[in-house]
C-alpha cells in the first residue's frame, strides 16, 4: 500500500500524468513488489519561479526538476530493490517531464507499520491475526512461537 507523492516543475499533458502514474504503479509491482492495487499515484506541478535550487529558481533555466516521495513499509525491500526503484523513477520522471536537472530527487521513505495504513487500520493491525469475533488469535501466535523455538532449537542442535 504505497502512496506516491510527485512533484514537477514541468508542465505535462494529462495523458503524460497518467503514463507517470500507471509506470510508477508498474514500478511498485515489478521492482518493489507492492500490491499494486493499493498503490496510490499523486501528481502536482509546482512553477519553475517557486522551484529554488542554491537559492536560483528555475524560471530562466532550461532544466525542470523533480521529487518523488514514495513511502513504503520498513524493512519490506532490500537495498537492491530500493537503488533499482530510485534509477526507474528517476529515468521515468527525466523521460516525460524533463530534462531534469540533477537535483532532482526520489525519496524512498520507510515507515514503521505501527505508524501508517490504509482504511482506518496501520499496516501493524493488518498483520495480527484473529478470530471471527475479532479478538487476537492467541492459538495461532502460541503455535508459531512453537514453531519457531523448534527450528531455533533444531538449528541449534545441527550445529553442534
Amino acid at each position: 500500500m504505497p502512496i506516491i507523492n510527485i512533484q514537477l516543475t514541468a508542465s505535462i499533458t494529462e495523458n503524460e500524468a497518467t503514463e507517470i502514474a500507471q509506470r510508477s504503479t508498474t514500478i511498485m509491482g515489478e521492482i518493489l513488489g507492492k500490491d499494486t492495487n493499493l498503490t496510490a499515484v499523486a501528481i502536482t506541478r509546482i512553477k519553475k519561479q517557486h522551484w529554488f535550487i542554491n537559492n536560483t529558481s528555475l524560471s530562466n533555466n532550461k532544466t525542470e526538476s523533480a521529487l518523488a516521495n514514495i513511502k513504503i513499509s520498513q524493512n519490506s525491500n532490500s537495498t537492491a530493490q530500493k537503488s533499482a526503484a530510485i534509477s526507474a523513477f528517476y529515468s521515468l520522471l527525466d523521460e516525460i517531464a524533463g530534462p531534469l536537472d540533477n537535483t532532482s530527487y526520489v525519496a524512498l521513505e520507510e515507515l514503521p507499520i505501527t505508524d501508517w495504513g490504509y482504511g482506518g487500520k496501520t499496516q501493524a493491525a493488518r498483520k495480527t491475526k484473529r478470530t471471527e469475533t475479532g479478538a487476537v488469535d492467541t492459538d495461532y501466535y502460541i503455535q508459531q512461537g512453537k514453531k519457531q523455538r523448534a527450528k531455533s532449537f533444531l538449528n541449534l542442535f545441527q550445529s553442534i
